[in-house]
C-alpha cells in the first residue's frame, strides 16, 4: 500500500501535466500503423511520437479512440483535432501508467479475491453493484467499488488492473504489466 501511495503522488503530478498539455499534443501526431479499437484491429492512424509515449492514451488505441468513443461519446468529431484532444483528456497519462507505474506480473503469481458477493462480475458499465479486492503476493492490489443512487452511478477503482489475470491466466503472456490506476467516476444512468 505504501508503494501505491508514493506512486500516487507521482501520478497526480503527471496527470495534471498531461491534462494541461492535452491541447498541444495532437499537434505532434503522426500517422503510424498500430493497434486500434482496443487491440481488436491494426490500422494506420494518428499516434503521438514515441518520445511523447508517456502522454499517449494507451497501447491499444490511436488518438482517434476506440469504437465506443467514436460512436457514443464523440460522433462526428473523433477524427478532428478537438476529438483527439478530448480523447487525451479522457485517458490522461495512460502511457505513463502502463510503463513507469505499471506492476510486472509473473506467470507464477497467485491472486486472492475478496468481494461483496459479486466476484469479478462487478463492472462499471453494467447494473452490478458492490465491491471486490484482488491482492497479489508481491504487493499489488485492485479495489473496485460500484454503487447506484437513483439516476447516478458512482464507481471508484484504485490499485493496478489485476482482474484480467484472474479472468485469463494466459493474459500475462500478452500483457506482462498491470496498469496503475485511480479512477473515481460519477456517471448518469441512461
Amino acid at each position: 500500500m505504501l508503494k501505491y501511495l508514493v506512486l500516487l503522488l507521482v501520478y497526480v503530478v503527471f496527470f495534471i501535466l498531461a491534462m494541461l498539455l492535452a491541447p498541444l499534443l495532437p499537434l505532434f501526431m503522426e500517422l503510424r500503423d498500430g493497434p486500434s479499437d482496443n487491440n481488436n484491429a491494426q490500422a494506420l492512424e494518428p499516434r503521438l511520437p514515441l518520445w511523447l509515449g508517456w502522454f499517449d492514451t494507451a497501447t491499444d488505441n490511436s488518438l482517434w479512440g476506440d469504437n465506443g468513443w467514436r460512436t457514443k461519446h464523440c460522433p462526428g468529431r473523433w477524427m478532428h483535432y478537438d476529438g483527439m484532444m478530448r480523447w487525451l483528456w479522457r485517458n490522461p497519462a495512460a502511457g505513463f501508467s502502463w510503463s513507469v507505474l505499471a506492476h510486472a506480473v509473473d506467470a507464477a503469481d497467485s491472486f486472492s479475491l475478496s468481494s461483496s458477493g459479486c466476484g469479478l462480475n462487478l463492472d462499471k458499465s453494467r447494473d452490478q453493484q458492490g465491491w471486490f479486492l484482488i491482492k497479489s503476493p508481491r504487493g499489488a492490489f485492485q479495489f473496485r467499488w460500484v454503487k447506484a443512487w437513483g439516476r447516478w452511478k458512482i464507481s471508484f477503482e484504485a490499485g493496478w488492473l489485476l482482474d484480467v489475470y484472474l479472468k485469463d491466466k494466459r493474459a500475462v503472456l500478452t500483457q506482462p504489466k498491470a496498469l496503475y490506476q485511480l479512477h473515481p467516476r460519477l456517471v448518469r444512468n441512461n
